[in-house]
């Protein structure tokens, strides 16, 4: 009674250990519990890991991240579109080079096969310069050495991967709690796989088919 008494006056407690913190807010289980700190290893994952709280990352730089990329929107969408070529590009070289291996036997049909292909593959190329040089100037906008802090190249970075095994909820400032309710429940974003973007599951497929 005393303690939750005194968290309703938005005391500090300070001192003890785990055990005596679950005894005071008289927690059956560590998932009743927000941890909130900065720190990866010191905060997150040990508690996440050894008492298996809930934990909330504070990013300060996620502020900074943001912004410039919402900056980059169009350059990030000239990224997309070139991956998009080269992909197509990928799949009818594929065709091409599956049609010659099967018909090894009609010469000229061959040799115009073989002629389209080294087009495409010149296509490819240069499509692939193209890339390098959009996804060159994404990085030094953001950092000249680092790039972007939650990617690296278009898959997340090793980083980004620590957040999401390790942190339940992230935000730039533990302020930002203040535009949600107490009793607020934050649902976890489905996991999406290859196969399920081949199914035309989950949001990656629809704005795909956008």
């Amino acid at each position: 009674q005393h303690a939750r008494e005194a968290l309703q006056a938005s005391r500090v407690f300070q001192g003890g250990n785990w055990n005596h913190l679950h005894s005071l807010l008289q927690l059956k289980t560590g998932a009743g519990l927000l941890y909130v700190g900065d720190h990866m290893y010191s905060d997150i994952l040990r508690s996440k890991r050894t008492l298996g709280w809930r934990t909330l990352l504070i990013v300060p730089e996620l502020e900074e991240e943001m912004a410039i990329a919402s900056k980059l929107g169009e350059l990030q969408q000239e990224i997309d579109e070139l991956r998009a070529d080269r992909s197509e590009l990928e799949r009818r070289c594929n065709a091409l080079t599956m049609s010659i291996i099967n018909e090894e036997s009609n010469g000229a049909a061959v040799q115009e096969a073989n002629a389209e292909l080294a087009s495409l593959r010149r296509q490819q190329a240069e499509l692939t310069l193209e890339l390098t040089d959009a996804l060159t100037r994404q990085h030094y906008a953001f950092h000249r050495q680092w790039g972007r802090l939650f990617k690296a190249g278009h898959q997340n970075s090793r980083w980004a991967q620590q957040v999401q095994e390790y942190a339940c909820l992230y935000t730039s400032r533990v302020t930002n709690l203040v535009h949600c309710a107490p009793d607020v429940t934050f649902h976890a974003l489905s996991d999406e796989m290859p196969h399920d973007r081949a199914l035309g599951y989950g949001a990656a497929a629809k704005k795909e088919r956008q």
